[in-house]
């Protein structure tokens, strides 16, 4: 009996959707009016999550991380359209290899070691995050960059490391880029591994035991992160520990890479 039941429920809903509202006009295969082309590649780029509801892995803080580096993407994309960012030159660290050069806007830095395809250098001065990168003598270029991140607690004109915790490296994102320029990561991409108050609180305790801080100090800094929650709630800020750049493209119909490293 149950079977016949979900048998007749089946067929009418069958009957109730085929009767059903029809559209007026449906796509036509082929049709030229109806087709759209972009051909510019700064607006072909993909900066919205696909909808994958079986993707039970992904917490909601990670799928928040994602969408704040598609939010940087979509400025950088602004930041590039916008002709009066464009100059005809850029000046800074200029990082030479044999094939190509890359310079990275207004940033200085020393050098600490070099190999035919990387080279890394130690941060003297200028901004990481939203940052011109041009390169040069190279076709059909891509570029990637990801962060080393440390937590930090800043109040009061003071800042304790939460040393416990690490260093967070993110994950490979492309850069937004016309022709040879690109634009580095924005502070809406600085991420750092999941925490909570009971593993901040654990962090910071043993920072405070082992700078010998006094007691006074310590009933403080407690006070201070009685809301704090995760990394994103004051006092927590994140630092940039080092970033890296991945530079990929053509030279003379030979495809190369460079990797380049700014220490912190």
């Amino acid at each position: 009996m149950k079977h016949h039941i979900l048998i007749f429920t089946t067929l009418l809903t069958f009957i109730a959707c085929s009767d059903g509202p029809k559209s007026n006009k449906g796509i036509t295969l082929g049709d030229p009016n109806e087709i759209v082309t972009e051909t510019d590649s700064l607006y072909l780029q993909n900066k919205t999550d696909d909808i994958s509801p079986t993707n039970k892995r992904a917490s909601s803080e990670s799928n928040i991380a994602k969408m704040m580096t598609q939010v940087d993407s979509a400025n950088s994309s602004k930041k590039l359209a916008d002709e009066s960012n464009v100059v005809s030159t850029i000046s800074g660290l200029n990082v030479v290899f044999k094939e190509c050069n890359i310079i990275f806007d207004h940033l200085s830095a020393n050098k600490l070691s070099e190999t035919e395809n990387e080279a890394s250098f130690k941060y003297s001065s200028g901004e990481i995050l939203e940052m011109f990168v041009q390169v040069n003598d190279v076709s059909d270029i891509k570029v990637k960059q990801r962060i080393r991140t440390r937590l930090v607690l800043e109040a009061e004109n003071e800042k304790i490391e939460l040393s416990d915790l690490g260093i967070y490296t993110t994950q490979w994102f492309n850069l937004a880029g016309k022709d040879n320029r690109f634009v580095s990561l924005g502070s809406n991409s600085l991420q750092f591994k999941t925490v909570n108050q009971k593993i901040i609180k654990n962090a910071l305790e043993n920072s405070l035991r082992k700078a010998k801080r006094k007691s006074k100090d310590v009933k403080k800094w407690m006070g201070l992160i009685a809301d704090t929650k995760s990394y994103s709630d004051a006092p927590c800020k994140l630092e940039i520990a080092s970033s890296q750049w991945r530079i990929a493209g053509n030279v003379n119909e030979k495809r190369v890479q460079k990797t380049i490293t700014i220490e912190r």
